[in-house]
């Protein structure tokens, strides 16, 4: 198990040099927006939250924290803390798959809300990892600091309404951050009128805490499946009790965080598993899992 004290050392850090948990600067992992039609101007401003442009380069790390807990060499991260995003990129390749499906299905959701009527715009050089990891692991004062750091900057370039793509990054802005002038939403909750026709399976859904527990956007999910006449089976621990994927633990043991993601597996069972968080999509397909983001299942680019 790596030291709780060397994880939040290494993200402290990491935040304080590049604004994102892994080291590596948003330009370095945001190009999701490149060679894709984006409107600079609208009523909703698209803010991804780099989560999924994070996740590859989470789970690609995940892999190699447990390679260090076999080893028993994790003393080694307390090194990196001074220089996080070298150390990342020595040890830290993301499968090129997993960064063309993120972009895919962020471009996927981009698509959608303009398919619902939405009026949605980016700028990339406004879009900000939301700091929930920092306040996840306690570290509040450094997490107080980035969320008026990133108010400021969206306050000051007016924007008013913001649409989130992600259950962490949403719940982070609707209740962690300090006080500001903006109505947030999540996608979910602006295409859930949406219609259309997905020839599929019966699939099960994966409830994120943070959408079920604390959101409570589990009947928008179900709405959208039905309206694309997608067959769902509900099992016993969904919608607000959910049982976690593991992934608030896999940043200390990959070991254990991969066991309590075989746990939820066995407990979805065999159906194709449908979620809306990059981070369970990632650990449950760890685990075995035959796993897809919501988003990829209604949109035209599904595979």
């Amino acid at each position: 198990m790596i030291s709780p004290k060397l994880l939040t050392d290494f993200v402290t850090a990491s935040m304080k040099k590049s604004g994102t948990p892994v080291g590596l600067s948003k330009e370095e992992v945001n190009s999701w927006w490149r060679e894709f039609e984006i409107k600079r101007e609208g009523e909703w401003f698209f803010f991804t939250g780099l989560l999924y442009q994070l996740t590859p380069y989470i789970e690609k790390a995940v892999d190699k924290i447990e390679v260090l807990e076999k080893m028993k060499i994790s003393s080694l991260i307390r090194f990196s803390k001074f220089t996080p995003s070298k150390f990342l990129k020595l040890f830290v390749s993301p499968k090129k798959e997993r960064v063309v499906e993120a972009k895919s299905t962020i471009r996927s959701i981009y698509k959608l809300l303009e398919k619902a009527g939405v009026s949605v715009w980016y700028n990339p050089d406004l879009d900000f990892y939301s700091g929930v990891l920092l306040y996840d692991l306690g570290e509040e004062e450094e997490f107080e600091k980035h969320a008026k750091l990133v108010i400021e900057r969206l306050e000051r370039a007016g924007v008013k309404k913001i649409v989130t793509i992600d259950p962490h990054t949403t719940y982070t802005l609707k209740h962690l951050y300090p006080e500001n002038s903006f109505e947030v939403a999540s996608y979910i909750e602006l295409v859930k009128d949406l219609r259309g026709n997905v020839k599929e399976e019966e699939v099960v859904i994966h409830d994120p805490c943070y959408y079920s527990r604390y959101l409570r956007l589990y009947d928008d999910v179900r709405e959208i499946m039905s309206n694309f006449g997608i067959a769902y089976h509900d099992i016993r621990n969904s919608k607000e009790l959910t049982s976690c994927c593991g992934g608030p633990i896999e940043g200390i043991s990959a070991r254990v965080a991969e066991e309590v993601a075989k746990l939820r597996v066995n407990e979805l069972g065999s159906k194709k598993i449908v979620t809306t968080c990059p981070i369970c999509l990632s650990n449950l397909r760890r685990a075995g899992g035959k796993v897809v983001d919501l988003a990829h299942l209604i949109s035209k680019e599904n595979p």
